[in-house]
This record gives C-alpha cells, structure tokens and sequence, in this order.
C-alpha cells in the first residue's frame, strides 16, 4: 500500500511540474436510458429515457500546449422507463462515477472549446425499480452489478474571465460497455447517458503565457 502511495503522489507531483493546476466542481442535468438488447440478439426500443440530476468535482492538468488531462469524481444518476404490456415500469441507477479524461482545448482566447475522451468505472450504491407503484430494492435483490465501467466522450466550452477563475458548459456522453443485468439470460442491458454540466474553475498555480 505504501509503494502505490509514493507512486501517486509522484504522478501528482510530475503533472504539477508539467502545467497548471485546475479544481472544478459542476452541477448536471443527464438524460438517460439503456441499450436494451433481447433474446434474439435484437436492439429494442421500448425503454424511453429519463431526466436527473447529478453533479462532479475534479482535477485538470492544463498543460502548456493543447492537452489537458482531468481527473473526476461525479454522482451519476440514470433514470429510465417504460410501458410494457400494460405495466408501467421505472428505474432509478446510482453511481459513484470515476473518470479520467484526455484531450484538446484551444488556448489562444478567453472562450476556449475542448473535446477529451476516456474510460470511467461506477459503483452503485443505489438501484430501485418501481413497477405500477410497487417498489423494488435492486441492490438488496441482487439484480444489478454493482459495478459498471465504459467509455466517456466530452466536449465543452471554457469561459476564462480571470487568470484563476472560469466557468465552463460541457456535454458528456457516457457508453457502458457492462452488461449490469445479473441474470444468466440472453437479454442484455448497458447505460447511456448524456449529461450537460454547468461548472467553475479554479486555477491553483497561475503561470504567464
């Protein structure tokens, strides 16, 4: 446990030689539902998205060049829902969500686009589905995987009003590549989710350009 200690706070030390330092913290509006694959192997439909909020905090290394590298803790939470055969059928997933990010950011003005990808890895530590009012626990059923991993796509824009003070809009897709059903049957269930943050900056270590 020590070595991986020292190891880390190595990184963290050669990223901070590398450029400057950034804290950030959004606020998000995600709009989800699943990719629902059925027995015959074929995508269906049926399950429509949902609306929920969620936020993150996070660590950018902005490098003097184009490249940044963040480093982000989010709540994400992915609702869905569904009329089938005559049941109305509602789920509620939520993730402690991990994710670290790489990727371009024009740096010449003050309003500077981005777009970074990257793998992520969730935890749940809640699930519910309702069924015409009846309320089910999917974590203490042991229905859902409580861990999910897959790919993020981000792109945004970074509003920079002072040397250590921005605001940025971002849009974030997230791509679960983990089936979460437990069951052994053929039927297939990932997330999707898109989610659009509104956020500030801090930078910690302020260098001229």
């Amino acid at each position: 446990m020590k070595h991986f200690t020292f190891i880390f706070l190595g990184i963290c030390l050669t990223l901070q030689s590398l450029g400057q330092n950034e804290v950030y913290l959004g606020f998000s509006q995600t709009f989800s539902s699943f990719r629902y694959t059925n027995s015959e192997s074929e995508k269906d439909a049926f399950v429509d998205s949902d609306v929920k909020a969620g936020s993150m905090v996070g660590y950018n290394v902005n490098f003097q060049n184009w490249m940044d590298l963040k480093f982000d803790l989010s709540f994400l939470n992915i609702g869905a829902r569904a009329n089938y055969e005559n049941y109305l059928v509602k789920w509620e997933l939520n993730y402690l969500n991990a994710n670290v990010n790489f990727g371009y950011r024009y740096k010449k003005s003050k309003f500077q686009p981005y777009i970074n990808m990257g793998p992520y890895v969730s935890y749940l530590y809640k699930g519910s589905q309702e069924i015409n009012s009846v309320y089910y626990d999917l974590v203490s059923l042991s229905k859902i995987k409580r861990i999910d991993f897959g790919a993020t796509v981000l792109y945004g824009l970074n509003m920079n009003f002072s040397p250590t003070f921005n605001l940025f809009v971002e849009s974030r897709h997230t791509f679960g590549l983990n089936q979460i059903e437990k069951d052994d049957s053929n039927q297939k269930l990932y997330n999707r989710a898109l989610s659009i943050f509104l956020g500030i900056k801090v930078t910690l270590n302020h260098t001229s350009k």
